[in-house]
């Protein structure tokens, strides 16, 4: 489809006015106007109608003076759309033929349209009788049922219309901006008795328009969703779902408040949120006295100088943005202030690194936008950058950081469901297409809440931030992120230690809650929803602890535990049930059930149809389903029925319903992000069943995997999209399998990796998948290489997955590996050796590290002599570079 702006502009006055009619009476007298929005079809108001002595089923008169030869017509007042002057107020008329030289007008939407000026073409008895234009500026759309809409649908306020008379009733009113149609003339206000209120008239929205009669024929050449195209100005009525991160924009930018720095991942949308989102709300006037500020919009290039002068502010150059900004007021009366906006910001960190004149160049553009954000002139400046570029800004231009960094601003990188169902449903509404019943909502719940594409961090060689200490050898236990935060929960021998990482340069220790239990097989999940509580479950003993706030957390229940070799634990996706595995008096194993909303966590109820020990837990996406695996393979004791992997129904947690038993030597039990594909890792299978009937699982094909480590075992992990899934055996291989619905497809890549243990674990964007290499290869007997590193390999291309090097090798603790991505995949987290370490994957520490360890930067001189043929581009900014203290931004969701 062509850009709608191409074909906005093409909407002339002459085609307005020639596709406006003049409704007949029987006499042929005019009783309003109507307009031309399909072939056949011109819709009116219904007061017209019925003042031109018609109705419903009625066949009126209709005359076109502004088109060529004047044609008349005649045609049908539909009965289905007819909506009574006392309601809506809509009439649709079907003609015969569409008359010769008339075309439809485009249909735009309503909807962000404040501020805009409009115009429209009418009959009024003052008028030529070929009527003449009106106009006016668009005004709120006014909700059903409100005071000024209290007897209709939702209508457009429209202001300084005092053009529009009788006579404009049933004619469209044109957006100046986009040339498209965006309501119906359909009342003027009359003034009160102070003779206040001149000049106001209500229009039909377009949306209404479409709402009763849905056949209004879809634009061919709208184009209402841009795919990977970035959104502009022209483009904003298509602009939705981000009204959220655009009030928190407006907020940053109002009152006294001189710059702006918006921040937010590569795909995020930052460009379109400032551009269709930002700029029109203060076009509009959003903010006080918005509409008369004067925007420049630049991308620094090559040369930010110069193009802040090509944008808008000639002279900026040579005589400062200072300068340059009081004379364009000047010359401007009318405009008070002037809000600079420079795209794309890290186009100059990246040049400003360069060394030599260029960099010197670059790094004076940066301290002169310094300068003028801290002078007293009318200027407002707002900073769009990628956040993995914070560091740099902070050690390049720490002044201008401490300028811009009240008024910091993140454009989250997910949606929630009301800002996905808007950006699905809003654009088609405006360009005139309905969806068909129900698919919004199942496109919004198959969607990961994410509709941004995420960048790819170089990995190459990541850096330790900082070590965790606080643990010993004995008790370096699991780790984990609490959902959707970067407060990370580390198991150590004194309990459950908290460790705030948003600044991973800085960790703060909250807190220790809970002690750890004993045994081989600990377990540490939290759960979601409002209540946010730990689970530590061990072989001797586990614990409950209350999370949730910043203060007051408390253990709020004591669980018995599972065994020294068979521990478990999970919480439904709300986190109102959490299942754990739990041994009687007797040693019989058994699996519990608790609600979580209620004090002291009570038993729901307890599953005692376990036949081994339960060593994995896993809960449906909705939370219904709870897949278990029976398998405690160090059991001696005679278990008949043997191991197995069982599906309980529990939307009824207090009564639930074993549905079926699976035979399966399961280490470890997943169910796909779509609910359908359960699989069960053993040691030489993967196996799989689709569960979308749980009474009944459907077998899917057996995958054989490579034995190899005695007692090894193997491990699965979907790609957080569900996409994927990648299965490592105890050979060490890795492989990347096709999720297609209920069935793995085709092997998409193989990774020899032969000392790979533990789970694999995907960063948030599905790009990176990192493991951890244990130095045992397989010598059981002998002595052993206790030495281990996490594995990094790109997986974006699953076909050829490259590997991209790794953490330096430390001493393991063996049982205890693991390794897992922080939620915005800057950073990884580790328990290999006697601490848990963090380690950056962002480009700009690893540069740093080898800069702090070089302590110098080559100079000109010894580039010319080692590179002669490249240019002069050092990789180190300056000597030295200290140890990094730079906060990094917490990222908000």
């Amino acid at each position: 489809m062509a850009d709608s702006g191409d074909v906005d502009r093409s909407v002339t006055g002459s085609h307005v006015s020639a596709a406006v009619a003049q409704i007949l009476d029987s006499a042929g007298e005019v009783a309003g106007a109507g307009f031309l929005v399909a072939d056949t079809i011109v819709v009116t108001c219904a007061h017209v109608v019925s003042a031109a002595g018609f109705g419903p089923g009625g066949t009126v008169g209709l005359a076109f003076p502004q088109a060529s030869g004047v044609p008349r017509a005649q045609g049908q007042v539909l009965v289905e759309p007819w909506r009574a002057p006392a309601a809506e107020d809509i009439a649709v008329i079907r003609l015969a033929q569409r008359p010769a030289g008339v075309a439809p007008l485009p249909l735009g939407s309503a909807g962000g349209c404040r501020g805009h000026r409009v115009r429209s073409f009418g009959y009024p008895s003052q008028a030529p009788s070929g009527g003449h234009h009106g106009y006016g500026t668009a005004g709120h759309l006014l909700a059903p049922g409100s005071a000024d809409a209290e007897e209709s649908g939702a209508l457009l306020q429209l202001t300084d219309a005092n053009d529009l008379t009788t006579g404009f009733s049933g004619a469209p009113v044109i957006d100046e901006q986009t040339g498209r149609v965006i309501g119906m003339v359909t009342a003027i206000a009359a003034p009160d008795v102070h003779v206040k209120g001149l000049g106001i008239a209500y229009a039909t929205p377009t949306e209404v328009l479409r709402d009763v009669w849905p056949q209004l024929a879809v634009r061919e050449d709208a184009r209402p969703y841009r795919e990977l195209e970035a959104f502009t100005a022209e483009h904003a009525a298509w602009f939705h779902g981000r009204d959220t991160a655009v009030e928190r924009v407006l907020a940053a930018l109002a009152g006294q408040r001189r710059a702006v720095l918006l921040l937010g991942p590569s795909g995020a949308g930052k460009s379109s949120l400032v551009q269709a989102g930002v700029l029109p709300a203060l076009s509009a006037g959003r903010l006080p006295g918005s509409d008369r500020w004067l925007p420049v919009v630049v991308r620094p290039e090559q040369d930010l100088p110069t193009a802040i002068e090509r944008a808008g502010l000639p002279g900026s150059a040579d005589d400062g943005i200072v300068a340059a900004v009081e004379r364009r007021l000047t010359a401007e009366p009318g405009s008070h202030r002037v809000l600079l906006v420079i795209d794309q910001f890290e186009e100059l960190l990246t040049q400003a690194v360069a060394g030599g004149s260029a960099g010197d160049r670059h790094l004076a553009a940066l301290r002169r936008l310094t300068a003028a954000i801290t002078s007293p002139a009318a200027l407002g400046v707002l900073l769009v950058m990628r956040d993995d570029f914070y560091p740099r800004l902070a050690a390049l231009a720490p002044e201008l950081l401490d300028a811009v960094a009240p008024g910091l601003v993140n454009v989250p990188a997910t949606l929630d469901a009301q800002d996905l169902d808007a950006m699905i449903t809003l654009p088609a509404r405006a360009a005139g297409a309905h969806f068909e019943e129900g698919l919004p909502e199942r496109i919004c719940n198959g969607s990961t809440g994410s509709l941004t594409l995420w960048q790819s961090h170089d990995m190459a060689h990541v850096v330790p931030i900082h070590p965790l200490p606080g643990v010993d050898g004995d008790h370096n236990g699991p780790v984990l992120f609490e959902p959707g935060t970067d407060v990370l929960l580390h198991a150590t021998g004194n309990g459950v230690q908290q460790w705030d990482v948003g600044d991973p340069y800085q960790p703060g220790a909250s807190a220790t809650e809970g002690q750890i239990p004993n045994g081989f097989e600990r377990k540490v999940v939290i759960s979601g929803g409002r209540k946010r509580l730990l689970a530590v479950v061990g072989g001797d003993s586990g614990q409950l602890v209350d999370l949730t706030g910043s203060t007051g957390h408390h253990v709020v229940a004591d669980l018995p535990g599972g065994s020294v070799t068979a521990s478990a634990a999970a919480f439904t996706p709300d986190g109102t049930v959490f299942a754990d595995s739990e041994h009687t008096g007797t040693g019989k194993a058994i699996l519990r059930l608790r609600d979580t909303t209620r004090p002291g966590v009570p038993a729901l109820d307890t599953i005692d149809s376990i036949d081994q020990g339960v060593v994995s837990i896993v809960f449906s996406p909705d939370g219904r389903i709870m897949a278990v695996a029976d398998n405690n393979d160090a059991t001696n004791g005679p278990y008949p029925a043997g191991p197995s992997v069982k599906l309980f129904d529990v939307h009824d947690p207090a009564h639930p319903q074993q549905l079926a038993r699976l035979s399966a030597n399961a280490s470890q039990v997943a169910i796909s992000p779509d609910g359908r594909l359960l699989t069960a890792n053993t040691a030489e299978t993967l196996l799989t069943w689709n569960i979308s009937d749980p009474r009944h699982p459907v077998a899917r094909p057996t995958y054989r995997l490579t034995p190899a480590r005695l007692g090894s075992g193997s491990a699965s992990a979907f790609r957080p999209d569900g996409q994927w899934i990648a299965v490592r055996d105890s050979s060490g291989t890795i492989r990347l399998w096709k999720v297609d619905g209920d069935r793995l497809t085709a092997t998409l890549g193989i990774i020899h990796a032969p000392g790979a243990d533990g789970i694999p674990s995907f960063s948030p964007d599905g790009r990176t998948l990192a493991f951890v290499e244990d130095g045992d290869l397989g010598n059981v007997i002998g002595p052993e290489d206790n030495r281990a590193r996490v594995a990094l390999w790109d997986v974006t291309d699953p076909q050829a997955p490259v590997p991209q090097g790794g953490m330096a090798h430390q001493d393991s603790l063996g049982m205890a590996s693991m390794v897992a991505f922080s939620p915005t995949g800057h950073f990884l987290v580790t328990t290999i050796s006697q601490s848990v370490d963090l380690w950056s994957t962002l480009p700009e520490d690893n540069e740093d590290e080898l800069c702090r360890a070089v302590g110098d930067v080559i100079t000109s001189e010894e580039w010319r002599e080692y590179v002669p043929h490249e240019p002069y581009t050092p990789p180190c900014r300056q000597p030295n570079v200290p140890a990094s203290t730079v906060p990094v931004p917490t990222r908000t969701s």
